[in-house]
């Protein structure tokens, strides 16, 4: 398995710590949340959501999120978890729906040996 660490790819941060710094938060979707389809406060809210349910939540969980600025809402779900080369995986999948525009996006995140969650390809 190769993990991704550009900055310009989705989901590339490092989403241990509880607390999500606007540095992770940056780098954590990268440009594949891009603008205008995410605001940067859709992608905070969402990554927030992100840290704390590959962190804590169960398979099969969703949660809905909304940012009233933006117009923009949807929802954030923990598929499944695995192991992948060694590393324990999650899958998850997030949906956004701005008036009649919608989208659905999905990654396969793994824990790396320090404790961090990365996209893996």
């Amino acid at each position: 398995m190769r993990v991704v660490f550009l900055s310009s790819l989705l989901l590339i941060s490092i989403i241990s710590a509880p607390a999500v710094t606007q540095a992770q938060f940056g780098g954590m979707f990268g440009g594949r949340l891009e603008t205008p389809v995410f605001t940067t406060e859709d992608r905070q809210i969402i990554t927030e959501m992100a840290v704390n349910m590959l962190n804590a939540d169960p398979d099969g969980s969703t949660r809905p999120w909304t940012n009233p600025k933006s117009g923009g809402s949807g929802n954030l779900s923990v598929i499944r978890s695995y192991e992948h080369n060694g590393l324990p995986c999650r899958d998850m999948e997030l949906d956004k729906r701005t008036g009649d525009r919608k989208g659905r996006w999905a990654w396969r995140m793994c824990r790396i040996k320090d404790g961090a969650w990365k996209i893996a390809e």
